[in-house]
């Protein structure tokens, strides 16, 4: 993500503090401040919902971000005014996995609550094949609904309410394709490193059956969505300080030259581009999003 104008480090409030089981974070930097709350979903939505937010920012200007692609379908709750996604106004959203960087733009005060879903989950919950969603922002009428019912809420009575939606819905929503499910989480495992056809030989289908029934069950094609993961390993070890030599070769590209192309094609931009525009509030999201992933 980028902000408008020069990048900014603020400081974080410090180690997390614990209220009602959730965990905060809350910082500033010039012009902006934010604070996020969060807790380890319901186990009972396993495999589906990866993390919570509630997350508040206020900005004295413009803020603009670019949002790398990544191996999961991030759920907008909207508590306050839109906010603009690739030059449309959002407010309730998923967005589906994606092969190229989306950009988010606000000013003044945001509110609401972020949900990362798996693929699974997305299937599971919204009742379509996540192929539906690939590249789209989809605004479906319930999430409008449920933003209005939390939106009064203090963040613990409202991470209950969403919960509660969601084990509703996954109560009654389709099952996933179990052997693509399979076949996602392995790729996840390995960093988007094992080959689609040893995945479509383990299984025991053709490649282009295995192409179709994982594009439909995830969202992309298997090579596309095995690029966006290895992306996302690779973003996530950069952010911790590994220079790009050392993420290359600990991620499976060629070399660093792979590694910086492999970026401008997939985010648009260099690996030190995208460490540059980085603010203090999206590394502090994107390292509790790893912790409560975990």
């Amino acid at each position: 993500m980028t902000t408008a104008g020069e990048p900014h480090r603020g400081a974080d409030s410090g180690a997390p503090a614990r209220d009602d089981g959730l965990v905060r974070r809350a910082g500033s930097v010039p012009g902006l401040t934010w604070s996020l709350a969060r807790r380890a979903p319901d186990p009972r939505l396993g495999g589906l919902v990866a993390a919570i937010y509630g997350y508040t920012e206020q900005s004295a200007g413009p803020v603009l971000r670019r949002q790398l692609p990544f191996g999961g379908n991030p759920v907008i709750l909207g508590l306050g005014p839109p906010i603009d996604v690739d030059g449309a106004p959002q407010r309730s959203f998923v967005a589906g996995l994606a092969d190229r960087a989306t950009f988010t733009r606000f000013s003044g005060a945001q509110r609401g609550v972020e949900i990362r879903l798996t693929p699974q989950g997305v299937h599971t919950l919204f009742g379509v094949p996540p192929g539906e969603f690939a590249n789209a922002v989809v605004t479906p009428p319930w999430l409008a609904a449920l933003a209005d019912r939390v939106a009064e809420c203090g963040w613990a009575e409202a991470l209950d309410l969403v919960e509660a939606t969601l084990l509703r819905r996954a109560g009654d929503g389709p099952t996933p394709d179990t052997a693509v499910t399979w076949a996602w989480n392995a790729l996840r495992r390995s960093g988007g490193r094992t080959p689609v056809a040893a995945l479509a030989n383990e299984i025991g289908w053709s490649h282009r059956h295995f192409a179709a029934r994982f594009r439909a069950g995830i969202g992309l094609a298997p090579k596309t969505a095995a690029r966006v993961v290895r992306l996302e390993r690779a973003a996530g070890r950069l952010s911790r300080g590994e220079s790009a030599a050392v993420v290359a070769a600990a991620t499976g590209y060629v070399d660093q030259s792979h590694l910086t192309r492999e970026f401008r094609a997939l985010g648009g931009c260099t690996p030190g581009r995208f460490l540059a525009e980085r603010d203090a509030e999206q590394v502090s999201f994107v390292q509790d999003g790893q912790a409560a992933a975990a």
